[in-house]
């Protein structure tokens, strides 16, 4: 069989249509980092999560930039972030006509958060709060300045038992 000049044209122009819209697509709606917006929406996410009390909060021991560390090597994880971002700010503005989560009061953000987490099971909204709230709690407990709020003193070593050679105390 053969193939006449345009025939070769059209299939040129389809290949490299097709790569271009490869490229647009990662482009446009896979996106290599999340904008300032996002970042700000995801840190007071964070932080109703894990509120300071004793201990500090989500965001002064920095939760939010290892979970974008770590989204940083997986793009799944990074456009879970973006439309779960997303998500937040757009309940802000059905709910309280305020364009961005980050923007509403400490008792908004909470009801923002309470729907993500009564969502249906499998929804991005519950996916991401219960995702998110692994990794926070993960992130936030390995760091020791966390340790104080559950009577936690760290570690038995480098230190050791001082006490080993006593009898165990039970208490009393």
């Amino acid at each position: 069989m053969r193939y006449s000049r345009r025939d070769f044209l059209r299939a040129i122009t389809g290949v490299c249509l097709l790569g271009y819209s490869g490229y647009a697509l990662k482009r446009d709606y896979l996106p290599a980092r999340l904008t300032e917006d996002k970042r700000q929406t995801l840190k007071a996410f964070l932080d109703v999560i894990i509120p300071a009390d004793e201990s500090p909060s989500a965001s002064a021991l920095e939760v939010d930039m290892a979970i974008l560390g770590k989204s940083a090597g997986d793009r799944k994880f990074l456009v879970l972030l973006g439309r779960g971002c997303d998500w937040l700010d757009k309940q802000a503005k059905k709910l309280f006509n305020i364009r961005q989560f980050y923007l509403l009061d400490e008792g908004m953000r909470q009801k923002i958060v309470s729907i993500a987490a009564e969502n249906l099971e499998g929804s991005l909204p519950r996916f991401f709060f219960e995702r998110l709230r692994r990794d926070a709690f993960f992130y936030y407990y390995g760091n020791p300045l966390s340790w104080k709020s559950i009577g936690y003193d760290g570690p038995p070593q480098p230190s050791g038992f001082p006490d080993h050679s006593s009898p165990p105390g039970f208490g009393l």
